[in-house]
């Protein structure tokens, strides 16, 4: 890397001085944590005899901030440029830059434009494997595993002290070591599911034994219950003509064969309703989803909610679209 820019030689011929030089131009910030800001001061020199004005300094990127001691420095006079790196969502070796932008102020402005870089190792104490686990369509009656890793970043064991799942007593934990990592076993117990509870996001928290600057690794857990009633078709289109009513024939079927109401439908569009609610308990409804014939054409992108008396299933969502020329 060379020690001065171009410009530096044609400053010293064309005004007989050193001009601005640099203590160095490049700093190895060495191993630093992922969690802790780390900063380290530049040195500039005026070697000649005219000022200096640093008129920019810019960053390469929004993780490092500059602050300069003083922006105008006189003949023989020094100032520092601090730079700070942020090396929060970095991992590994980081190079970064920043540009340092000024003139020379003699009987003729001689522009200056320096680069000063760094480098850092950036190390994570605890790399989990994942931030968030999913339990998709557990049955109600079943059961779901999954696994998920905090790696280890900095060499010591993870010593997961305990894990705690609030609000959820359908999910619990296990932690085992493996080597220097923690692995971390969620179970999903479907039958646990409060009634009337179909799908939810929790929030898992491993308490760390070892690691007093940061003691806890939070993981979400986004979670839901395969639906007991089914609809057929699963989706109402529509591509006709407008200004006239459509109809369609849909089927709501219990998966167990087991009785259920169907309480009310809320649609999304006044122009939707729903023919044939308030029939008694049955395994299967047949109703009809109607688009009135005051509508304008268009695209039309809609949801009907029904809401059921089944405590596994109290409400099922289904889609309606139509293009109407």
């Amino acid at each position: 890397m060379r020690a001065l820019v171009l410009l530096v030689p044609a400053l010293v011929s064309l005004h007989g001085q050193d001009g601005v030089s640099f203590e160095k131009l490049h700093h190895d910030f060495g191993k630093i944590s992922a969690d802790r800001r780390a900063s380290y001061r530049f040195k500039v020199f005026n070697r000649g005899k005219v000022p200096v004005q640093i008129k920019q300094v810019v960053p390469s990127c929004g993780c490092t901030s500059t602050v300069a001691g003083q922006w105008y420095i006189k003949p023989g006079e020094s100032t520092e440029l601090e730079i700070a790196f942020d090396p929060k969502g970095f991992r590994g070796v980081v190079h970064k830059s920043v540009q340092v932008i000024g003139e020379v102020l003699g009987t003729e402005t001689m522009p200056f434009n320096q680069t000063l870089t760094f480098q850092a190792e950036v190390i994570r104490d605890i790399v989990p494997s994942t931030s968030t686990l999913f339990f998709n369509e557990v049955p109600r009656t079943g059961t779901r595993k999954s696994t998920f890793t905090l790696a280890s970043g900095n060499g010591q064991a993870v010593k997961v002290k305990r894990v705690e799942i609030p609000g959820a007593p359908f999910l619990s934990a296990n932690v085992r070591p493996n080597g220097l990592d923690a692995v971390i076993e969620v179970n999903f117990e479907g039958k646990a599911v409060p009634p009337g509870k179909t799908s939810g996001v929790e929030t898992l928290t491993a308490q760390i034994e070892n690691n007093p600057q940061n003691p806890y690794v939070r993981t979400s857990i986004q979670w839901d219950l395969k639906a007991r009633i089914h609809a057929a078709p699963e989706r109402v289109a529509w591509v006709d003509t407008a200004g006239k009513e459509l109809r369609a024939n849909l089927v709501l079927t219990h998966a167990d064969a087991k009785p259920f109401r169907v309480l009310s439908a809320q649609c999304t569009s006044p122009l939707l309703r729903v023919e044939g609610l308030g029939a008694p308990a049955a395994a299967k409804h047949e109703l009809k989803v109607v688009l009135g014939a005051d509508n304008r054409g268009g695209v039309l992108n809609e949801w009907i909610t029904f809401q059921t008396d089944d405590p596994d299933q109290p409400e099922l969502k289904l889609r309606v679209s139509a293009v109407l020329r």
